[in-house]
């Protein structure tokens, strides 16, 4: 019978978000002492974040974890070893080592995501994937976007989407930001898509891309990407907005300082290099391993991130390092 009490689910607060008396705490173990006796170990061998074992732990249970992923490995130790093993201590100092690793980090970064008028920087950036252009002249890159969607509130509210804008001259294309709705100056419907099924759709000719000729330009290195739209948090909600020409500048520097630190950074570990293995499906739950990204032409795990991305991977390893030894940024 349904008390009408939710006593677990989503919507509930976490469990380590509530308090334990120590009346509670005790009531407890005299219960599961008098039904499983004493000796009682919890197991769980694909742990995962470590929700099961940190709840364990907190009711003073014997508990053994584990995990064959290395980041929910270190997910476990942080939230389920450490924190019993060091104490309050550790928060503290958790906390003031963050911050200063926060201040290394946006003392070099922070030129790299200028704000947006009065606002703070965007909340995020949207990207989309390009080929070169088989049917014009000039190849133009041009977008494979399977929807141009950018919000689709639920409950009500208007749906945004970016309308893609071919240029005069025929070679560029760029975005207005329009509300679908039947009012004037809305949009009846979103833009038709210009990839579907692996197939794209050129913006300037119009006419169909095959998918042996997206995955031939993606093997040669002939893919690339571009910033077609903001998206800015405000009080009243979310809003969107094109990139203007700092924004596609500041990308432009990131890369050049990509190039700058990348061979320092290739020589001391500090971003994945490595080949991307064949077949691995080690985290994919797709069932096609590294299949698609291999596809795509990203044979190295660096070529899954863009430049200002894994600029900013490098720059937080980096000063991670160098307040381990203690050092200042070279």
């Amino acid at each position: 019978m349904d008390s009408g009490v939710r006593v677990g689910g989503f919507p509930c607060k976490r469990a380590f978000n509530c308090y334990l008396s120590a009346e509670n705490l005790a009531l407890l173990h005299r219960e599961t002492n008098r039904f499983w006796g004493p000796s009682i170990c919890v197991t769980d061998p694909m742990a995962r974040g470590g929700l099961i074992p940190l709840e364990s732990a907190r009711l003073a249970f014997r508990t053994v974890a584990n995990e064959y992923n290395p980041v929910a490995c270190s997910l476990l130790e942080a939230t389920v070893d450490y924190p019993f093993r060091f104490g309050e201590e550790l928060g503290t100092k958790a906390r003031r080592w963050g911050q200063a690793l926060r201040k290394r980090f946006i003392d070099r970064m922070e030129r790299f995501f200028p704000k947006t008028g009065v606002l703070d920087s965007p909340d995020g950036y949207i990207f989309a994937r390009t080929v070169p252009c088989p049917d014009t002249k000039e190849h133009p890159p041009t977008p494979l976007v399977p929807d141009w969607h950018l919000l689709k509130p639920k409950g009500g509210g208007r749906d945004v989407v970016a309308e893609p804008l071919v240029g005069k001259n025929n070679r560029t294309w760029s975005v207005q930001i329009r509300t679908i709705g039947q009012k004037r100056g809305q949009l009846h419907e979103a833009p038709q898509p210009t990839y579907i099924d692996g197939r794209g759709i050129s913006l300037f000719s119009h006419q169909q891309i095959s998918a042996d000729y997206i995955q031939a330009k993606a093997q040669a290195g002939e893919m690339k990407s571009t910033l077609y739209a903001l998206v800015i948090n405000t009080p009243q909600g979310l809003t969107f907005q094109p990139p203007n020409p700092r924004d596609v500048q500041v990308l432009n520097d990131a890369e050049r300082e990509l190039a700058r630190l990348l061979p320092k950074w290739q020589e001391t570990n500090v971003i994945p290099t490595e080949s991307v293995p064949v077949g691995d499906k080690t985290g994919d739950f797709s069932g096609k391993g590294t299949d698609l990204p291999l596809k795509r032409g990203e044979r190295k795990w660096t070529d899954m991130f863009s430049s200002r991305q894994l600029l900013c991977i490098g720059v937080l390893v980096e000063e991670l390092q160098n307040l381990r030894s203690g050092g200042d940024q070279g």
